[in-house]
């Protein structure tokens, strides 16, 4: 190789060596603003509050009851909702849980039978044999007594005015057969062998809460701000009259409370579960990018080291002409 084709030749080395270097660069400081993202994401998974599922026992309130005969008519136990005042004076709001009865819309049909003399077991079942045969399948009839459920005769006979309760012994009864989880309740008149049922009345029973308002004379709170008891007028003009009722005050779970919390609770870890799901991804994205990266700077590292091993033989030759150019002009 001659002088000036190897000097060609090294200045061609030496600008490739200079861009591979660039390009080497260009790789360093693009792996730089990666692993500073990757930095800014770890930050972020830091600064993150890992929701904590609520605690029972964080969820209480105070309840105030009594029990009163003279709002109702009947014993019934009240709770004390609220005291609020108006320009007419102090109401108290109070609630009760009241029985009520709902028909169900799916009537049956089927056919009376019996076999035998009609009696009474202990669980107030007919062992005459008393039973509602619908298809292939047998129901027992049982009895429940027309006196302690005068609340779902009411009912019985409020939506069906010829209802009649099954007379036995002198006694009163509301016979019944369970399908379906329901009670169809029997009249007397279809209390008959061989008769054909078509429209018994089904009904259930559930619990309702009713809240009313009533005004107040007077209520009393101790130095801790409680109120221990409530004075309800009932009544109106001349026939009003005063109830004073000491209030028992306990502490009961806020199931409502309690609920909104697990609900608050639920959506909090999906919304936390989601954000590091994104982290991760993105984090893992940043690692592969970072693997490409660092592979193509190995190859830049190979290609510089070859470069460089070319451009020292190169040398080596100009060297060498150089040296054997002055001993000849020596």
């Amino acid at each position: 190789m001659g002088m000036a084709a190897s000097q060609a030749r090294f200045l061609s080395l030496t600008a490739r060596k200079s861009n591979v270097e660039y390009e080497g660069q260009q790789i360093n400081q693009e792996r730089t603003a990666l692993a500073n993202e990757s930095s800014n994401l770890y930050a972020e998974l830091t600064k993150l509050e890992v929701p904590a599922p609520p605690n029972t026992s964080d969820f209480y309130k105070t309840v105030y009851t009594f029990n009163s005969t003279e709002i109702s008519g009947a014993n019934t136990k009240y709770t004390l909702q609220n005291i609020y005042g108006t320009p007419d004076g102090d109401f108290a709001t109070l609630s009760h849980d009241e029985l009520y009865f709902a028909a169900v819309s799916n009537f049956v049909s089927g056919t009376v039978s019996t076999s035998g003399n009609v009696g009474l077991d202990d669980d107030g079942l007919l062992y005459s044999g008393f039973q509602i045969n619908i298809g292939s399948d047998n129901y027992e009839i049982y009895l429940d007594e027309a006196d302690k459920f005068s609340t779902t005769l009411a009912y019985l006979q409020d939506i069906n005015s010829n209802f009649m309760p099954y007379d036995k012994d002198g006694n009163s009864y509301l016979p019944y057969y369970t399908y379906n989880g329901a009670k169809y309740y029997l009249s007397n008149e279809e209390m008959t062998s061989g008769y054909k049922i078509e429209t018994a009345t089904s009904i259930k029973q559930s619990t309702k809460t009713v809240t009313e308002d009533y005004p107040l004379s007077k209520y009393d709170v101790n130095d801790r701000g409680r109120t221990t008891a409530i004075t309800v007028v009932l009544g109106e003009g001349d026939n009003a009259k005063e109830y004073k009722y000491e209030l028992d005050c306990t502490s009961v779970e806020d199931e409502d409370a309690y609920a909104q919390a697990m609900m608050d609770y639920e959506y909090y870890q999906a919304k936390y579960e989601k954000t590091v799901s994104d982290i991760n991804a993105k984090t893992e994205d940043i690692q592969q990018k970072d693997k490409t990266l660092e592979l193509e700077l190995k190859q830049l590292d190979t290609e510089q080291n070859a470069i460089q091993t070319e451009m020292d033989a190169v040398q080596k030759v100009v060297e060498d002409n150089i040296e054997a150019t002055f001993k000849t002009f020596a």
